[in-house]
């Protein structure tokens, strides 16, 4: 006999933490990646083939440049090539996080796949689970220099967390230079299928809570 979901086990889908089957979906916010209120944060680097100083930072990169300084990616270049999905954590820098995780989720075309995206969120989260940090925050990776759609980019990203478990918090910002310092909670992390012929993934994972 299959017991009733009660309402915590339904909240749990909300807070970012496994719920009752072990299906993985993260909190998705507006606002800044770097005013979250986590341990750890995810950069949205590259192979780390080019000199960091020869690059011109976009996006995350930029921000972390501009608020926690070079230290970061000085650190990130004594790594060498990082294989495609891959990823190193480094300090923060000057920001009040517990240290940054610089993740390969773009290739030497400069263009993000659903390999690189899927494999650089289970990296990093391999990373916070062998640190024991008990929070990250994500960027969408693979929306800005990977040059993937931004709604393609998140679906993929949700379809890595799915099989994923987890005690800590897990957030994913979709960034908007408008929202409170506290980001906004999204109204629903329901999504849309994905534009290039990828699977479904429904909202909430509600289908595999009532299968």
């Amino acid at each position: 006999m299959v017991s009733a979901l009660t309402p915590a086990a339904v909240a749990g889908v909300f807070r970012g933490v496994p719920d009752i089957l072990g299906t993985m979906v993260p909190i998705i916010v507006e606002g800044d990646l770097l005013d979250q209120d986590v341990d750890v944060i995810v950069n949205a680097w590259n192979r780390n083939v080019i000199p960091w100083w020869l690059l011109l930072p976009q996006g995350v990169s930029s921000a972390i440049k501009k608020r926690g300084g070079t230290g970061p990616f000085k650190e990130v270049a004594k790594h060498g090539s990082i294989r495609l999905g891959g990823a190193v954590l480094t300090s923060a820098g000057t920001l009040p996080f517990k240290g940054i995780i610089h993740v390969a989720g773009i290739n030497l075309l400069w263009f993000a796949t659903r390999y690189s995206i899927q494999e650089a969120v289970r990296s990093a989260m391999q990373i916070v689970h062998e640190h024991g940090f008990q929070s990250v925050a994500f960027p969408v990776i693979g929306s800005g220099s990977g040059n993937r759609g931004h709604q393609t980019a998140l679906n993929y990203m949700l379809g890595a967390f799915t099989p994923l478990q987890t005690p800590s918090r897990v957030v994913i910002v979709r960034y908007s230079p408008t929202a409170a310092p506290s980001s906004r909670l999204m109204e629903s992390p329901a999504l849309c299928e994905v534009d290039d012929g990828g699977p479904r993934i429904w909202p909430l994972n509600l289908l595999s809570l009532l299968t």
